[in-house]
């Protein structure tokens, strides 16, 4: 019996033994995988680290921008070599102001465990989160040195491998020292002397407590701009100050006196830009989040959306905005600085007549011109306003002020269509008739489009439908084509910019084949290796043959119409002219063979009920653009454009292409088509 106990005593402890060794068996199957992914991640990470090297946190370059010559225009510069401050510059209420709102502790942390980073791989949702001894300071500088803003892309776990890494080869102080160096503070400031210097004229030793929250306080949010959002900054910096007199680094006295003191500003924002670095900005941000992945849109199926969509867009934005700053691009663009100096001289000229301003500094009588080379597509000037000796930003009128278009829109979002949809330009649409019901005569699609009535352009809108005149504007870059459902009911009330219109008019130029307007041709590394290219493919929008017979209306409208005073003596040009909110705004655009010119002409301020802005605003729009079309067409031999071919009654290849939102609607009456008789608008 006692032999039978220790046999089952022995049976007992292998069972035991076994089934631990199954649980390690299996919990090593589980972990293996995971154990496999923290080596990668963490070598990756020390690779990163490692090859970087003390250098990479000063290594920040300028990007250059230059003109179609090659010549350089512009310079993004970086002050980080020449600002930069050493830890031991800085004093105790410096360094626990820039760690208040992030990472209090930070100062006294090590890093993290293997263990601790185990589980983030597991579960790579708390990666997202405050992860144990790795400071979100040091997370900020990872992010901002080592790794790519990806839309699409998760990079928290990686972000916080690279951070425990940089803690484990730097002390707290040289990570410190390295981050405030590294802070972008917007408005071109990068580093924490630069923004001193900029915002406050001061050196940092010479900062007060107040002004060493407040600067804290901008780097925590950089979207925060102070000559715009100082209400917001100033809480976060009270924030700041009450936090270092909890922690005892500044007595009540100095508390005091921090949160009553005023921040007073360098005179206003510096002119960062000038009207071509401003859209050459706006181009070459846009074209590196697009290759990094970011989805731009246009339209949102709710606020919530649309909301996370802009702050989406924001933050890819800042990144590679910031990038200008420190990874040292060479940026190529098409801007021809003869022609934009001699448009931006006209500009000024013809609206000098008027010097008021309004409550922003802005002149109220503004205008703004974009060119396109037909044979590129690329803007080749773009002047956004008028001259102006005022530090502020110089706000770009041509591709950032949306007005209503008025009748110029009718050739992209209502006759091109209309012609599309199998309608001949010799249909007779209406009938004139006198008052007792005689006839007069009947009127073709070609004779009605010329007298450019606004009535007239609302019926065929209605009968091409809304919803398929405002998608193919939105098809052809404008932006806001989609957003407003009450826009839909008027062919002209929807918002466009100067450069939108160029764009579209350039789209019936090239045959009805857009392409995005741009003036980036390539963007290299400070060692001539690609980033970006221009992508010259275009998008098939309109069927080319009705482009050109639109474009043989348009430029009817010029020789035989009422814009044939305005048509320049050395060149055959097509273009149309309108204005809106009772003359307050004037756009004109047309096109050559060789180039398209949209301008813009407006006025801002106050107005009689009965008061039209039209004659003055339609003058100054129509004389600019004559002057643009005939200094770009100098020594340049008269070239008439393609005619067009047979009209078809097939449906055109560009049916298979872009598809209408919403059917093709009858249109009723007689017929249908020249030989089905006449096909009346009712």
């Amino acid at each position: 019996m006692e032999e039978g106990k220790k046999k089952s005593k022995g049976r007992m402890i292998l069972i035991i033994l076994l089934l631990v060794l199954s649980s390690v068996l299996i919990a090593f199957i589980i972990i293996s995988p995971y154990v496999v992914l923290y080596k990668t991640y963490e070598n990756d990470a020390k690779a990163k680290v490692e090859s970087g090297g003390d250098s990479i946190f000063k290594n920040a370059q300028s990007s250059i921008v230059y003109d179609k010559d090659g010549n350089e225009i512009a310079r993004f510069r970086s002050d980080i070599d020449k600002y930069y401050v050493m830890s031991s510059q800085m004093d105790d209420v410096f360094k626990q102001a820039f760690v208040a709102l992030v990472d209090k502790d930070f100062f006294e942390g090590g890093y993290a465990k293997q263990k601790t980073l185990i589980v983030i791989v597991k579960d790579t949702d708390r990666a997202a989160k405050t992860v144990k001894d790795v400071s979100p300071v040091t997370r900020l500088m990872a992010r901002d040195i080592f790794l790519s803003y990806d839309i699409d892309k998760d990079n928290s776990v990686i972000e916080v491998f690279v951070a425990n890494e940089l803690q484990k080869a730097y002390t707290r102080e040289q990570i410190f020292e390295y981050y405030v160096n590294n802070i972008y503070f917007n408005n071109g400031y990068y580093g924490v002397e630069a923004a001193a210097r900029g915002y406050l004229g001061k050196d940092i030793s010479e900062l007060t407590t107040s002004e060493k929250a407040f600067l804290a306080a901008v780097a925590e949010d950089s979207s925060l701009d102070p000559y715009t959002d100082m209400d917001s900054i100033l809480v976060k910096r009270n924030v700041i100050v009450t936090g270092l007199l909890n922690d005892g680094i500044i007595d009540n006295a100095e508390y005091y006196r921090a949160i009553s003191e005023k921040i007073v500003l360098n005179s206003e924002k510096i002119k960062e830009h000038n009207y071509v670095e401003a859209y050459v900005v706006n181009c070459v941000v846009r074209e590196l989040m697009e290759k990094d992945g970011f989805v731009f849109r246009d339209s949102f199926e709710s606020t919530a959306v649309r909301d996370l969509y802009e702050e989406q867009y924001t933050k890819c934005y800042t990144y590679w905005y910031r990038t200008l700053f420190t990874d040292g691009y060479r940026i190529y663009t098409s801007i021809d600085m003869d022609l934009q100096d001699k448009l931006q001289n006209q500009v000024d000229n013809t609206l000098s007549y008027n010097s008021g301003v309004n409550e922003n500094g802005d002149y109220r009588m503004q205008g703004a011109v974009v060119c396109i080379d037909n044979g590129t597509g690329n803007v080749i000037a773009i002047v956004g306003g008028r001259s102006t000796d005022a530090s502020e930003y110089a706000y770009n009128h041509a591709f950032q002020d949306y007005k209503p278009a008025g009748n110029v829109i009718t050739p992209l979002n209502v006759y091109t269509p209309f012609i599309e949809w199998h309608h001949n330009p010799e249909y007779i649409v209406y009938q004139e008739e006198a008052v007792d019901g005689t006839l007069i005569n009947k009127v073709t699609l070609r004779e009605a489009i010329l007298k450019w009535n606004g009535d007239f352009a609302q019926k065929v809108y209605e009968n091409i439908g809304p919803s398929y005149g405002l998608s193919l504007l939105s098809h052809i870059g404008f932006a806001e084509a989609l957003n407003s459902p009450a826009r839909a009911t008027d062919y002209g009330n929807v918002q466009i910019t100067a450069l939108e219109l160029a764009a579209g008019y350039a789209t019936l130029a090239n045959d009805g084949a857009y392409r995005k307007a741009t003036c980036i041709v390539k963007v290299t590394n400070a060692y001539e290796q690609s980033v970006y290219s221009r992508d010259t493919s275009d998008k098939n929008v309109y069927a080319a043959n009705d482009s050109r017979i639109m474009t043989e209306i348009l430029a009817e409208n010029m020789t035989d119409g009422y814009l044939k005073s305005h048509a320049p003596e050395n060149a055959i040009t097509a273009a149309l002219t309108s204005t809106s909110d009772r003359g307050r705004n004037a756009y004109m655009a047309g096109y050559s063979r060789l180039y398209t010119v949209a301008v813009w002409s407006g006025y801002s301020g106050n107005v009689a009920d009965n008061e039209d802005m039209s004659a003055r605003t339609l003058a100054d729009s129509t004389s600019i653009w004559k002057y643009a079309m005939e200094y770009l067409h100098k020594g340049e031999k008269l070239m008439a454009f393609e005619p067009s071919g047979p009209y078809s009654k097939e449906p055109d290849a560009y049916e298979e292409i872009l598809q209408p939102t919403t059917e093709r609607p009858s249109l009723g009456g007689i017929g249908g088509h020249p030989e089905d008789g006449d096909d009346y608008l009712r």
